[in-house]
């Protein structure tokens, strides 16, 4: 991502008292820039063996893997493709996340502040190119 000009960092989040709120996205989708939000993904590179156990993981032990699992742990195999682990966090101001909400499927964090910290990673494979897609828009 530095080679395309995106400078990243290890930072931590902002604080509440600065009168922003967090909220969940469940996707890698451009923001508008008139939210005025701060729009945070951590990225994380998932190994190999993680990748492909997940994929050559029998749902039901009768049932056949299918072929677009396989396809997608050998193209892991041969080093055309790798697995991302993302988190997003938005943080923007109340009205803002009210405008939002609806069109951006944000999900307001308001009693667990935890949440936050504990969100789950979600994969995406490099070549569907959705983290591309987030920071170009």
């Amino acid at each position: 991502m530095a080679f395309a000009g995106i400078r990243c960092s290890s930072s931590g989040v902002p604080s509440p008292a600065t009168g922003l709120r967090p909220a969940i996205a469940h996707h890698l989708e451009p923001l508008d820039a008139a939210l005025g939000a701060i729009d945070v993904v951590e990225l994380t590179p998932i190994a190999l063996s993680e990748a492909s156990a997940a994929l050559m993981h029998r749902r039901l032990p009768w049932l056949r893997r299918s072929r677009v699992a396989l396809d997608a742990c050998l193209r892991l195999l041969r080093e055309e493709d790798a697995v991302i682990g993302w988190r997003r966090t938005v943080w923007c101001s109340v009205s803002a996340m009210r405008a939002a909400r609806a069109r951006m499927r944000l999900r307001p964090v308001v009693f667990d502040r935890a949440a936050v910290d504990r969100q789950s990673l979600r994969w995406t494979y490099v070549s569907a190119g959705a983290i591309e897609h987030w920071a170009f828009k």
